[in-house]
């Protein structure tokens, strides 16, 4: 049985859908990390920087107190 074939750097940053998606996931999981360390996180709204509190953070990321999934009824 053939290995699947890997693709080539070239089709990784030619694939920009899958990119964005996983800066995307990175960027969430960095923003997760900080809050459930229990610090605020930055961010901007309405051109102006404001600061977060964790359970913002959560509340915002649709996850509970301690940063998991939220359990839907």
């Amino acid at each position: 049985m053939d290995k699947p074939k890997k693709p080539t750097l070239a089709e990784i940053v030619a694939d920009h859908r899958g990119n964005e998606t996983a800066l995307q996931k990175a960027g969430r999981e960095a923003v997760l990390e900080h809050a459930r360390a229990g610090l605020p996180v930055a961010t901007s709204r309405g051109g102006k920087v404001i600061w977060l509190q964790p359970e913002e953070v959560f509340a915002l990321l649709g996850k509970n107190g301690n940063g998991k999934h939220s359990e839907q009824a």
